[in-house]
């Protein structure tokens, strides 16, 4: 099945940052349904203007766009995680970032469905992406150039790497918390983070093993990178939508509290979740870009639950592998080569 490409500009509305603090948590949790319904009524004719904007977008050729300054080759959704579905990337035109939202052609034959569950998830899918692209207006408009140029020392960016997307994806599933069914979609993100849990535990564990041998720290620092950020975001996205709708995160069997119990995160989580409100109820309203890195110690605390410890230096980032976290499975290997 073919995928679409639809270059979208949406903001939260005409609201300055004094009408947004007095919105009530429903507005809050609706702007995108407030801002559709007051130009588009929910009915059949509201999906035939989708399906002809759809189909209009799988006809159009795509227009050339630059890809963030630097940034890396865009690439999906690892196929250990899954199958990725939509996804909102920063392009330049002009030295100004803009927003390029990319879905699975998935998402717009859902919409369309006559299956109201089917519908409702594309909906929860489509507002989801649609609050990213203006929280990136809204960070834009409040702290001009972060975007592209996030200020900060070395070490700073580079934890914050880790993290940024997390953050504004805790926003995102906040705002398009009302659509779809909640309790389904807390149940996948739920789903992602056990998994993204584990694969922080037994890989980084495994990487980290081998690099008593090979001595090759970038590889180990990749993948620990890679799994850190996953159960940031996939934390934050369970978390965003649990606020919206005023539900726990957590699983009546328990399959989340053992995974975070594995890594020592009990605690974490509920820390990650009242900083993540916190940053929420500040929307547009933040005085630098300090209220962003604040979130660095929560990179920090998932490295330190892997026996990694990151420090600066002159020279930017070090980071500290003590040997006593691999000694017993480093005997182990010995004591086998011996046999």
């Amino acid at each position: 099945m073919s995928d679409i490409s639809v270059s979208v500009s949406a903001t939260l509305g005409p609201a300055d940052s004094a009408t947004l603090s007095a919105w009530t948590p429903a507005q809050r949790r609706f702007p995108l349904r407030i801002a559709l319904s007051s130009s588009v009524p929910w009915s059949v004719e509201w999906k035939d203007k989708i399906r002809e904007t759809v189909e209009k977008a799988i006809g159009a050729p795509g227009q050339s766009d630059a890809l963030m300054f630097e940034a890396a080759p865009i690439e999906t959704t690892s196929a250990e995680i899954g199958i990725g579905i939509a996804r909102r990337i920063i392009v330049v035109r002009d030295g100004q970032p803009m927003s390029r939202i990319v879905l699975s052609a998935s998402v717009a034959h859902h919409l369309v469905s006559e299956n109201e569950t089917d519908a409702d998830w594309a909906l929860n899918v489509i507002a989801n992406q649609l609050a990213l692209v203006s929280m990136m207006e809204l960070v834009e408009r409040t702290l001009p150039g972060v975007t592209l140029n996030p200020p900060g020392n070395a070490f700073q960016l580079r934890l914050y790497a880790d993290i940024d997307s997390a953050i504004v994806g805790y926003v995102a599933c906040y705002v398009s918390g009302g659509f779809g069914d909640p309790e389904e979609i807390s149940r996948t993100y739920r789903t992602l983070l056990i998994g993204a849990l584990d694969r922080l535990k037994t890989g980084v564990e495994k990487e980290r093993l081998a690099y008593r041998t090979s001595g090759d720290l970038d590889r180990l620092i990749a993948v620990a990178s890679n799994a850190i950020s996953a159960v940031l975001t996939f934390a934050a996205q369970l978390l965003g939508n649990a606020d919206a709708n005023d539900r726990s995160p957590l699983d009546e069997a328990g399959l989340l509290a053992a995974g975070l119990q594995r890594l020592n995160l009990t605690a974490w989580l509920s820390d990650y979740q009242r900083h993540l409100a916190r940053f929420r109820g500040q929307l547009g309203r933040w005085r630098s870009f300090d209220e962003f890195l604040s979130f660095n110690r929560h990179v920090e605390r998932l490295l330190w639950s892997v026996g990694m410890f990151p420090w600066a230096t002159s020279e930017g980032v070090r980071f500290e592998i003590p040997l006593f976290t691999d000694a017993v499975a480093l005997m182990s290997q010995g004591t086998n080569a011996d046999r």
